[in-house]
């Protein structure tokens, strides 16, 4: 995976998402003056998907296979809907292999053929495993992020007027919606070799401990203030995307994909609103991914967009 994630072929995939960011501003400004709508379904959800089928190298037509996990997350009911979704992209997934042996393309998918002919894989199963973990992973956690950042400036509009006035904060607002809001409150459970203290408490050898990376990202030690939002502080050290030898590979991806959404969307959509106020908003209950059900907003009028270089 690392392999693959190189710092070249990231910036090369920016204008891409630019280009899918703008397009879907586009659709959404047509619907401007129809009332609220959800920027989750209607936006968020759309462009991280592209982004990590694209550069999975799944087809066009196929895109919507892969987002069966996103709608089913957001509705704890939705088990039997998320494991039939899975199926599906599973069976899409053993044909694509096939496909890409025939024709390979400058793809994930197609590297991951590559290391199961040459021995890297155990077998199809750990190939087609490590193609789910790669769309999970790259959508759905994006999707979040993407709605924590436009709801964290819209209830903040200190924080989104220092935004708009200075456009070149974009970078560090991206890093604080990580901080303040990251997509996955914990991390994988740990099980202890060896008993660990922690302050006045000890955990004995070989017990499972589940560690929270949104407490450590509010640790005031590391962040005078840790419960403001402010797109000005020094955000080095956070963990939303781990740590060691398990950061996330693909975070680059998603901060391609932040700088591009709120780097644009207050641009395009300058009266962009809460359509019920900040308080109304629903979270998902998910105890691991930290993230909206819905965005309801009110868009406003529309700003015509400028010609990009």
């Amino acid at each position: 995976m690392s392999r693959f994630f190189t710092k070249k072929r990231i910036e090369g995939i920016r204008p891409r998402v630019e280009t899918l960011t703008d397009g879907l501003l586009d659709t959404l400004a047509e619907r401007a003056g129809d009332g609220p709508v959800d920027l989750i379904k209607d936006f968020a959800w759309k462009l991280p998907l592209t982004v990590v089928c694209e550069l999975l190298g799944v087809p066009e037509e196929d895109h919507e296979l892969f987002g069966y996990g996103t709608d089913a997350s957001r509705d704890q009911g939705a088990t039997g809907a998320y494991a039939e979704g899975a199926v599906i992209a599973v069976e899409r997934l053993r044909a694509l292999i096939g496909e890409k042996r025939a024709r390979p393309g400058d793809d994930a998918f197609t590297a991951f053929v590559r290391a199961l002919d040459a021995g890297e894989f155990l077998d199809e199963d750990e190939v087609i495993a490590q193609a789910m973990l790669f769309v999970v992973a790259g959508h759905e956690t994006t999707v979040d992020l993407l709605g924590n950042g436009v709801h964290a400036l819209l209830s903040a509009p200190d924080q989104l007027k220092q935004l708009t006035a200075d456009p070149s904060l974009v970078t560090n607002a991206v890093e604080e919606v990580l901080r303040y809001y990251p997509p996955t409150d914990i991390v994988t459970p740990q099980y202890t070799a060896e008993p660990v203290t922690f302050g006045d408490v000890t955990v004995d050898r070989h017990e499972i401990v589940i560690l929270s990376r949104a407490s450590a990202n509010r640790d005031p030690a590391r962040y005078p203030d840790p419960d403001r939002f402010d797109i000005t502080r020094n955000t080095a050290g956070h963990l939303a995307f781990g740590h060691g030898a398990h950061y996330c590979v693909g975070g680059m991806v998603a901060r391609t994909e932040g700088r591009a959404v709120l780097g644009r969307i207050f641009d395009r959509f300058p009266d962009l609103r809460h359509a019920e106020g900040p308080e109304s908003v629903r979270w998902k209950s998910n105890p691991v991914a930290r993230g909206l059900v819905a965005l309801p907003v009110e868009l406003g009028e529309p700003r015509r967009p400028e010609p990009r270089p």
